[in-house]
């Protein structure tokens, strides 16, 4: 998978031209749109509003994959809270053949390898496609939709 606008480091951080998104505490997770005939998969970040959030430019925005040929998630504790289900603990990589992994990661990015993104509450996304990128969006990002 290519990163297209954006790099991974440090397993929560995105680094976008000379901004760092701190995906672990500046950032709640809102949900999820994929589009089966398209191939894309758009994942919706808000910031959060806490006092310790850092102070940048961006309020929303998306991680748009494209080409989808795999995505899978896996639900999270039942009785975690909104906070946990929604706080991305990292973001790492998983080789191909471990389809069924889903609480585990690489922390270097390796271009066919699936992206894994995991929660507080222990949830996970898993996606391969030929792309993701950075997408900045407007307004207000609320809800999950499937």
């Amino acid at each position: 998978m290519r990163l297209v606008n954006f790099s991974i480091y440090k397993n929560y951080l995105l680094k976008i031209e000379q901004i760092e998104i701190d995906m672990h505490n500046d950032f709640d997770f809102k949900g999820h749109q994929f589009h089966e005939q398209k191939k894309v998969l758009k994942l919706k970040f808000s910031k959060s509003t806490g006092k310790w959030v850092h102070k940048i430019e961006v309020n929303n925005f998306a991680l748009l994959f494209e080409g989808v040929d795999f995505w899978k998630e896996k639900a999270g504790k039942k009785d975690s809270s909104r906070q946990d289900q929604e706080t991305v603990e990292f973001i790492g990589y998983l080789h191909p053949d471990e389809i069924d992994v889903m609480d585990g990661f690489l922390d270097s990015y390796v271009k066919n390898y699936h992206m894994i993104i995991g929660f507080s509450n222990n949830g996970a996304i898993k996606v391969s496609a030929k792309s993701v990128r950075f997408v900045r969006c407007k307004g207000t990002l609320s809800g999950r939709q499937k």
